[in-house]
């Protein structure tokens, strides 16, 4: 499919996805939930504002953790010899594939891999995707990525809609 074609497929199926939860969400809310019709209001209102100043800040956060300029693949050995390097899990590493894959701006497919490393250096950590002896799927874990692996590792797990 050419680029004209994958292009309005994606404007369709985004337009799509947002009408159909969209309008059955304050419905939702109002039955379900209770919530009264101002705060209906609030919550759509808010959206809004979300949709105005996400799209910058997004674009911010991909300029300071994605480097468009990096190779695409680099032998673990550069990483070892530059960084302290920690084997993940078999959990932590389904973990970082499934963010490597959400995290919009670095990849719509997850390239080959058979385990993850964390490499640390100087306060900065880098998760990388690894197969044959090459990282080819590597981006920075801020504070937050690194709790959540730890709790992954520790097997920290809640049902779906269950608060921590």
């Amino acid at each position: 499919m050419n680029i004209k074609g994958r292009l309005i497929l994606m404007n369709f199926l985004e337009f799509f996805v947002w009408g159909s939860w969209l309008i059955s969400l304050g419905g939702y809310m109002i039955v379900v939930l209770k919530f009264s019709g101002s705060q209906v209001g609030s919550i759509y209102g808010t959206m809004g504002l979300a949709s105005l100043f996400m799209p910058a800040l997004l674009g911010i956060v991909a300029d300071k953790w994605v480097n468009a300029d990096a190779p695409e693949c680099v032998p673990v050995a550069a990483i070892t010899s530059v960084s302290i390097l920690t084997d993940l899990t078999a959990e932590q590493f389904q973990f970082a594939g499934a963010l490597y894959i959400a995290i919009p701006p670095i990849s719509r497919e997850l390239p080959p891999g058979d385990h993850a490393v964390m490499a640390s250096s100087g306060g900065a950590v880098m998760i990388a995707l690894v197969a044959d002896g090459q990282a080819c799927a590597r981006f920075l874990a801020p504070d937050f990525i690194q709790a959540m692996l730890a709790q992954v590792r520790q097997r920290m797990t809640v049902g779906l809609g269950t608060p921590l």
